[in-house]
């Protein structure tokens, strides 16, 4: 039975994204039959790679000026057509294990949640379609080793129930500022988030950003104003150095200190505190 549907926006499959893009649907489909996959966007090969993998296809879907596919308009699809008790957004270079599943189950129980964690930013230029097990458990044994465990902004997935309805603004896939407002508005309507990374092994696979338009990188250009301006500000971006839940051996437990201050001062206290101290400079 099928626990959790994974969606997800790829890039064209050409190149080195291509072939990481694979390698990442290769290990979604390794949690059969416990995950269903689910395609947007148009872009050369997703369809073929849908088809290919046994994943859900939605072609046509909103996007912004830029041609740039609109992420909250795939959080509103998916969530509205899952059939699972659970949603997860996954960037479309993501490898999971089955601990992705372990950490689902440990906090099934709350009615809200939104979970996530820091990626293990890992090289991997081989393919990984068809590899066996061994191979498999080798890339996730040996992420500490061979990659480098992001910061707190390095949240790569999201996983929340069905029933949790979190109106997104117009948010441009790939652009900073929609991920860290969704930890924001999920903190500032009470809803646990939970920080992860102790428990579930996200890799994600490097590559570098010659696909976007313009030639711009995703942390600065047009559509970087216009997803900060859209979350409303800087205030209101925050990262899992605000969780107020870490899973932990299966528990869910307080962040450990100093992080514990964040999550008990709440949202944009060092925003405020930081805006405070200019004013006195000025």
């Amino acid at each position: 039975m099928s626990v959790i549907t994974i969606f997800s926006i790829p890039k064209p499959f050409a190149g080195h994204i291509g072939l990481i893009q694979r390698n990442a649907l290769a290990s979604w489909r390794r949690l059969a039959p416990h995950v269903q996959v689910v395609l947007f966007g148009s872009d050369a090969g997703v369809a073929e790679a849908a088809a290919e993998f046994g994943a859900r296809h939605v072609a046509d879907f909103p996007a912004n000026a830029y041609g740039t596919p609109l992420v909250s308009a795939a959080f509103q699809l998916a969530t509205a057509h899952a059939t699972t008790p659970f949603v997860m957004y996954a960037n479309a270079d993501m490898l999971f294990d089955d601990s992705l599943l372990a950490g689902v189950r440990s906090v099934a129980g709350l009615p809200r949640f939104l979970l996530s964690g820091r990626r293990w930013d890992c090289d991997i230029t081989q393919s990984l379609v068809g590899a066996d097990d061994a191979a498999w458990a080798a890339v996730f044994a040996q992420r500490a080793e061979r990659g480098r465990l992001h910061g707190p902004a390095g949240m790569d997935f999201f996983v929340f129930p069905r029933s949790l309805a979190v109106r997104m603004p117009e948010f441009a896939v790939g652009r900073v500022g929609w991920d860290s407002w969704l930890v924001w508005k999920c903190r500032m309507e009470g809803i646990p988030v939970v920080d992860a990374t102790g428990t579930v092994s996200a890799v994600h696979q490097n590559h570098d950003y010659s696909q976007l338009k313009l030639g711009y990188q995703h942390t600065r250009g047009p559509e970087r104003d216009l997803n900060i301006r859209a979350a409303g500000g800087l205030s209101h971006l925050l990262t899992l150095r605000e969780a107020d839940r870490h899973l932990v051996a299966g528990r869910l437990v307080r962040p450990p200190w100093p992080q514990r201050i964040y999550a008990l001062l709440g949202p944009n206290f060092l925003y405020q505190q930081a805006l405070a101290f200019k004013r006195a400079r000025a």
